[in-house]
């Protein structure tokens, strides 16, 4: 085992899934993955091809879930005037929220653990 370790050692690496293949709805913005996945290319292609596919699924997902845990902290009551970013219970508060969502995101289903690490599948 110290042996396979050490031969290893720096030659392996951690790398994010792209778009997910199926074409499949993103459970938050309603849209089809493959057709923001083209929108994604074409845009990509009309500036000069100067994008990363590899990271633009999990940006798309990550401003949907920020968006979401935001509409559901101003569902519980709160308003956009009570945002304040020195609050560490408002951060608590939207932070909790957030690991409570569960939805099928252009790179894969998205649901976190407890402390909030996401669950997902990486290519080594």
């Amino acid at each position: 085992e110290e042996e396979v370790m050490e031969v290893a050692e720096g030659a392996a690496g951690v790398d994010r899934s792209h778009f997910v293949n199926a074409d499949v709805v993103h459970g938050l913005s309603g849209r089809r993955v493959q057709e923001v996945k083209a929108e994604y290319q074409a845009a990509c292609a009309a500036n000069g091809g100067l994008c990363h596919e590899s990271g633009a699924a999990y940006a798309y997902d990550a401003v949907w879930s920020t968006a979401m845990t935001l509409r559901l902290w101003l569902d519980a009551g709160h308003t956009v005037g009570d945002i304040d970013y020195g609050n560490e219970d408002m951060g608590r508060s939207l932070f909790e929220i957030s690991k409570t969502l569960q939805f099928q995101g252009l790179s894969g289903f998205i649901e976190h653990d407890e402390v909030g690490d996401r669950f997902g599948s990486f290519e080594l």
